[in-house]
Protein backbone atom coordinates (compact mmCIF):
# COMPACT_ATOMS: atom_id res chain seq x y z
CA UNK A 1 0.00 0.00 0.00
CA UNK A 2 1.39 3.25 -1.01
CA UNK A 3 1.35 5.87 1.45
CA UNK A 4 -0.43 9.22 0.82
CA UNK A 5 0.88 13.30 2.00
CA UNK A 6 -1.66 14.83 4.10
CA UNK A 7 -0.87 18.40 5.29
CA UNK A 8 2.47 18.25 4.09
CA UNK A 9 3.24 14.73 6.10
CA UNK A 10 3.56 11.84 4.83
CA UNK A 11 1.73 9.35 6.49
CA UNK A 12 2.37 5.17 5.93
CA UNK A 13 -0.84 3.01 5.63
CA UNK A 14 -2.65 2.30 8.58
CA UNK A 15 -2.98 -1.30 8.33
CA UNK A 16 1.15 -1.80 7.87
CA UNK A 17 1.91 0.61 10.59
CA UNK A 18 -0.24 -1.51 13.20
CA UNK A 19 1.80 -4.37 11.79
CA UNK A 20 5.46 -3.44 12.35
CA UNK A 21 3.70 -2.04 16.13
CA UNK A 22 2.87 -5.68 17.15
CA UNK A 23 5.58 -7.52 15.83
CA UNK A 24 7.75 -5.12 17.30
CA UNK A 25 5.81 -5.52 20.57
CA UNK A 26 6.16 -9.24 20.25
CA UNK A 27 9.56 -9.42 19.78
CA UNK A 28 10.18 -7.70 22.95
CA UNK A 29 8.15 -9.32 25.15
CA UNK A 30 9.74 -12.66 24.35
CA UNK A 31 13.16 -11.02 25.52
CA UNK A 32 11.58 -10.60 29.04
CA UNK A 33 12.45 -13.79 31.56
CA UNK A 34 9.36 -15.11 33.18
CA UNK A 35 11.02 -14.83 36.39
CA UNK A 36 12.49 -10.65 36.93
CA UNK A 37 15.74 -11.01 39.84
CA UNK A 38 14.10 -8.99 42.38
CA UNK A 39 16.59 -5.89 42.99
CA UNK A 40 18.49 -5.42 45.74
CA UNK A 41 16.42 -3.05 47.44
CA UNK A 42 13.86 -4.97 47.83
CA UNK A 43 15.57 -8.07 49.81
CA UNK A 44 13.71 -8.79 53.16
CA UNK A 45 15.93 -6.61 56.04
CA UNK A 46 16.42 -8.37 59.66
CA UNK A 47 17.75 -7.15 62.65
CA UNK A 48 21.17 -8.38 63.27
CA UNK A 49 23.65 -8.00 66.45
CA UNK A 50 27.09 -7.89 67.50
CA UNK A 51 28.25 -8.34 71.49
CA UNK A 52 31.48 -7.39 72.71
CA UNK A 53 31.67 -9.13 76.47
CA UNK A 54 34.50 -6.92 78.42
CA UNK A 55 35.98 -7.72 81.76
CA UNK A 56 34.43 -6.30 84.96
CA UNK A 57 33.84 -8.48 88.42
CA UNK A 58 31.34 -6.17 89.94
CA UNK A 59 33.14 -4.70 92.37
CA UNK A 60 33.95 -1.44 90.82
CA UNK A 61 32.65 0.93 88.09
CA UNK A 62 32.61 -0.78 84.89
CA UNK A 63 35.44 0.66 81.88
CA UNK A 64 32.83 2.51 80.43
CA UNK A 65 35.12 4.05 78.01
CA UNK A 66 35.70 0.58 76.83
CA UNK A 67 32.71 0.96 75.21
CA UNK A 68 33.32 4.36 73.92
CA UNK A 69 36.40 3.34 72.52
CA UNK A 70 34.93 0.00 70.47
CA UNK A 71 32.05 2.74 69.04
CA UNK A 72 34.96 4.75 67.48
CA UNK A 73 37.41 2.42 66.46
CA UNK A 74 35.14 -0.65 65.55
CA UNK A 75 31.56 -0.12 65.02
CA UNK A 76 32.13 3.32 63.42
CA UNK A 77 34.03 2.93 60.66
CA UNK A 78 32.27 -0.35 59.61
CA UNK A 79 28.76 1.26 60.23
CA UNK A 80 29.25 4.63 59.09
CA UNK A 81 30.17 4.26 55.08
CA UNK A 82 26.97 1.63 54.78
CA UNK A 83 24.17 4.29 56.19
CA UNK A 84 22.50 4.09 53.06
CA UNK A 85 22.13 0.70 53.16
CA UNK A 86 21.29 0.16 56.60
CA UNK A 87 17.80 2.01 57.99
CA UNK A 88 17.73 1.64 61.57
CA UNK A 89 20.72 0.95 63.85
CA UNK A 90 21.70 1.47 67.83
CA UNK A 91 24.05 1.19 70.73
CA UNK A 92 22.71 -1.15 73.81
CA UNK A 93 25.43 -0.51 76.87
CA UNK A 94 24.92 -3.07 80.15
CA UNK A 95 26.51 -4.23 83.13
CA UNK A 96 25.21 -6.59 85.41
CA UNK A 97 25.91 -9.24 87.82
CA UNK A 98 24.60 -12.00 85.86
CA UNK A 99 26.30 -14.01 82.68
CA UNK A 100 26.60 -11.20 80.31
CA UNK A 101 28.27 -8.90 82.50
CA UNK A 102 29.56 -5.54 80.98
CA UNK A 103 28.19 -6.00 77.57
CA UNK A 104 28.78 -3.74 74.66
CA UNK A 105 26.34 -4.11 71.61
CA UNK A 106 25.23 -2.63 68.37
CA UNK A 107 22.18 -3.59 66.77
CA UNK A 108 21.10 -2.91 63.09
CA UNK A 109 18.49 -3.56 59.97
CA UNK A 110 19.39 -4.36 56.94
CA UNK A 111 19.66 -7.25 54.17
CA UNK A 112 21.68 -10.23 54.81
CA UNK A 113 24.40 -9.31 52.48
CA UNK A 114 25.04 -5.77 54.20
CA UNK A 115 25.29 -7.83 57.49
CA UNK A 116 27.57 -9.70 56.36
CA UNK A 117 30.05 -6.69 55.65
CA UNK A 118 29.66 -4.81 58.51
CA UNK A 119 30.48 -8.12 60.70
CA UNK A 120 33.28 -8.58 58.34
CA UNK A 121 34.49 -4.98 58.00
CA UNK A 122 34.17 -4.76 62.20
CA UNK A 123 36.46 -7.91 62.59
CA UNK A 124 39.13 -6.53 60.39
CA UNK A 125 39.55 -3.61 62.53
CA UNK A 126 42.60 -3.48 63.89
CA UNK A 127 41.58 -1.92 67.18
CA UNK A 128 39.37 -4.80 68.24
CA UNK A 129 42.52 -7.10 67.78
CA UNK A 130 44.58 -5.04 69.96
CA UNK A 131 41.67 -4.54 72.70
CA UNK A 132 41.29 -8.58 72.70
CA UNK A 133 45.51 -9.06 73.06
CA UNK A 134 45.35 -6.77 75.70
CA UNK A 135 42.33 -8.50 77.50
CA UNK A 136 40.23 -5.66 77.37
CA UNK A 137 37.78 -7.50 75.26
CA UNK A 138 37.11 -11.08 76.19
CA UNK A 139 35.06 -12.41 73.56
CA UNK A 140 32.98 -11.13 70.39
CA UNK A 141 29.65 -12.58 69.07
CA UNK A 142 28.13 -11.88 65.72
CA UNK A 143 25.13 -12.86 64.23
CA UNK A 144 25.13 -15.45 61.35
CA UNK A 145 24.11 -13.59 57.96
CA UNK A 146 23.04 -17.12 56.15
CA UNK A 147 20.94 -17.43 59.21
CA UNK A 148 18.41 -14.87 58.95
CA UNK A 149 16.33 -14.03 62.32
CA UNK A 150 12.46 -15.53 62.07
CA UNK A 151 11.30 -12.24 61.80
CA UNK A 152 11.92 -9.38 60.39
CA UNK A 153 9.03 -7.36 62.16
CA UNK A 154 10.32 -3.56 62.71
CA UNK A 155 9.09 -4.15 66.51
CA UNK A 156 11.22 -7.75 66.53
CA UNK A 157 13.96 -5.85 68.98
CA UNK A 158 11.26 -3.74 71.00
CA UNK A 159 10.29 -4.64 74.80
CA UNK A 160 7.55 -6.87 74.26
CA UNK A 161 5.82 -5.33 77.30
CA UNK A 162 5.40 -1.95 75.04
CA UNK A 163 2.24 -1.30 73.29
CA UNK A 164 2.96 -2.86 69.91
CA UNK A 165 2.55 1.15 68.31
CA UNK A 166 5.70 1.92 70.75
CA UNK A 167 7.67 -0.80 69.80
CA UNK A 168 7.15 0.03 66.27
CA UNK A 169 7.83 3.56 66.89
CA UNK A 170 10.88 3.42 69.28
CA UNK A 171 13.95 2.19 67.16
CA UNK A 172 13.63 5.50 65.31
CA UNK A 173 13.99 7.11 68.43
CA UNK A 174 17.21 5.15 70.03
CA UNK A 175 18.58 5.72 66.83
CA UNK A 176 18.75 9.11 67.28
CA UNK A 177 19.90 8.99 71.13
CA UNK A 178 22.85 6.83 69.73
CA UNK A 179 23.96 8.54 66.70
CA UNK A 180 24.11 11.95 69.41
CA UNK A 181 26.06 10.02 71.70
CA UNK A 182 28.73 8.74 68.93
CA UNK A 183 29.07 11.75 67.35
CA UNK A 184 29.64 13.86 71.24
CA UNK A 185 32.51 10.95 71.38
CA UNK A 186 34.01 11.36 68.20
CA UNK A 187 33.88 15.33 68.87
CA UNK A 188 35.92 14.76 71.58
CA UNK A 189 38.57 12.41 70.43
CA UNK A 190 39.49 14.87 67.57
CA UNK A 191 39.81 17.47 70.06
CA UNK A 192 42.34 15.86 71.24
CA UNK A 193 44.38 15.62 68.71
CA UNK A 194 46.55 12.74 69.02
CA UNK A 195 46.52 8.70 68.58
CA UNK A 196 43.02 7.04 69.75
CA UNK A 197 44.02 4.78 72.69
CA UNK A 198 42.42 3.95 75.54
CA UNK A 199 43.51 6.97 77.43
CA UNK A 200 41.63 9.26 75.02
CA UNK A 201 38.50 7.59 75.01
CA UNK A 202 38.65 7.22 78.66
CA UNK A 203 38.96 11.51 78.61
CA UNK A 204 36.41 11.47 75.76
CA UNK A 205 33.74 9.02 78.49
CA UNK A 206 34.67 11.98 81.01
CA UNK A 207 33.64 14.60 78.93
CA UNK A 208 29.81 13.29 77.58
CA UNK A 209 29.27 12.32 81.12
CA UNK A 210 29.90 15.52 82.01
CA UNK A 211 27.73 16.93 79.15
CA UNK A 212 25.07 14.78 80.12
CA UNK A 213 25.12 15.93 84.19
CA UNK A 214 25.27 19.55 83.04
CA UNK A 215 23.17 20.07 80.32
CA UNK A 216 20.91 16.31 79.69
CA UNK A 217 17.81 17.60 81.93
CA UNK A 218 17.49 20.53 79.13
CA UNK A 219 19.01 19.42 76.46
CA UNK A 220 17.67 15.74 76.39
CA UNK A 221 14.88 15.23 78.38
CA UNK A 222 13.05 18.92 78.57
CA UNK A 223 12.99 18.69 74.66
CA UNK A 224 11.74 15.41 74.21
CA UNK A 225 9.15 16.20 76.36
CA UNK A 226 8.33 19.39 74.56
CA UNK A 227 7.96 17.12 71.41
CA UNK A 228 5.14 15.01 73.71
CA UNK A 229 3.48 18.62 74.30
CA UNK A 230 4.82 18.53 77.99
CA UNK A 231 2.63 15.80 79.01
CA UNK A 232 4.13 14.29 82.37
CA UNK A 233 4.77 10.78 82.61
CA UNK A 234 4.73 8.81 85.62
CA UNK A 235 8.05 7.76 87.77
CA UNK A 236 5.98 5.93 90.27
CA UNK A 237 2.78 4.93 90.39
CA UNK A 238 1.40 8.39 92.17
CA UNK A 239 4.26 10.92 90.99
CA UNK A 240 3.80 12.35 87.57
CA UNK A 241 6.83 14.94 86.41
CA UNK A 242 7.65 16.97 83.16
CA UNK A 243 11.01 18.71 82.41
Amino acid sequence: MKGRFFGGRFTAGIGSLLSVLLASWLVGCSTVPATAPVPAAMAPEYWWSAHFYLPWTGDREPDWYLDAMLAGEVVAPALKPRFGTIPLWRFHRRAGSDASGHNFSLLFRSTPAVAAQVFAAMQARPALAALQGRGRVLRVAFDDPARPPVTAAIEATSDPAWPLELQRGWPYYIMGVSRTWLDLIEQSVARQQRPPDEAVYRQAQDEVSRLWETWGRHAFLHHLNAVFAYQPFLVAPDTRVRF
